[in-house]
């Protein structure tokens, strides 16, 4: 069938010469990938007939049926493809093999490779996104002074209505639920980020030794860090530079600050705050209890370790 919707105009242009203009990310190959820019044939959604649009490679690259657009500077090449309502604007890119389609709308520099998916009104702007899906009413949009610095997502899955803002990275991790991580936070090797939680400052969860899971209304935010199988759930809060680790949970409303460790299968819940430079480890539970002393008190308690259980608790200072 002929596209009665839109025509390829003009000269070749080359991709490179296109990002230096606009002062854009890095693409790889650019200088091989040649593009032309696209004319409206006839009125639909909010383009005109005769309005240019942005450019494509091919054909292939733009659906020509309902309302899809690629507006301004935008670039669609290689096998990617823009379908079914969905719209990219400004300067943003798509190639690869991406898939833009569903209502989906992606703006700013964002840059679009490997086999992303964006589909069903999520919305991306100003991110660098590697082999991810951004799906459902997810939303990726990162700051102005941040954008296109480096990927923000790798080998990721954000869905749902979650959101990724700021200069958050997201590597081989699923986001999902009402959930967001912002600030230069950081979610890696396979861990999950879920329901209302929350992640943010500079904190870091998920490492190298097994995945991590946030969830509920678990705050994890300072530069507090999650690693090694960790879980964190309730509406529990990690903050400062705490660390939990080893397969250890913390649930509840209780709350891990300032330099306190919690490792080893160990369990914190209720109400129990976690101050200073403490470390809880070994396979006990611990609930509704304070350890350590703020630091805003004046005094240090210490580096304090404890082992075993609430009803066995034992204490030794280095």
């Amino acid at each position: 069938m002929a596209n009665a919707k839109y025509e390829i105009i003009g000269d070749k242009v080359k991709l490179s010469n296109i990002l230096r203009r606009k002062q854009l990310l890095y693409i790889p190959n650019a200088e091989k990938i040649e593009v032309f820019t696209i004319r409206a044939l006839k009125d639909f959604g909010d383009v005109k007939k005769g309005d240019l649009g942005g450019y494509v490679e091919s054909e292939y690259n733009l659906g020509t049926l309902d309302d899809c657009w690629i507006y301004g500077d935008s670039v669609v090449c290689g096998k990617a493809r823009v379908l079914h309502g969905a719209k990219m604007y400004d300067t943003a890119f798509a190639g690869d093999d991406v898939e833009v389609k569903d209502s989906a709308l992606v703006t700013g520099c964002s840059v679009i490779t490997g086999n992303s998916r964006i589909v069903n009104y999520a919305e991306v702007s100003n991110a660098v996104i590697d082999s991810s899906d951004v799906l459902g009413y997810a939303k990726v949009k990162i700051s102005s002074a941040c954008a296109c610095c480096h990927v923000n997502l790798k080998k990721a899955r954000v869905k749902n209505y979650a959101e990724i803002s700021e200069d958050a990275y997201i590597d081989d991790s699923c986001i999902s639920g009402c959930a967001r991580v912002h600030g230069h936070a950081t979610v890696r090797k396979g861990s999950t980020v879920t329901d209302y939680a929350d992640v943010s400052g500079t904190a870091v969860v998920g490492g190298t030794h097994g995945k991590v899971k946030i969830s509920e209304y678990a705050t994890i935010t300072g530069a507090a860090t999650v690693t090694d199988e960790a879980r964190v759930r309730g509406h529990a809060i990690i903050d400062g530079r705490a660390r939990l680790m080893h397969r250890s949970t913390v649930g509840g409303s209780a709350k891990v600050l300032n330099k306190a460790k919690i490792m080893e299968d160990a369990y914190i819940g209720g109400r129990s705050i976690i101050y200073g430079d403490t470390t809880i480890k070994g396979g006990g539970c611990i609930e509704d209890v304070t350890i350590g002393i703020p630091p805003e008190q004046g005094k240090d308690n210490g580096r304090c370790i404890y082992w075993g259980t609430l009803d066995n608790i034992r204490r030794y200072d280095d």
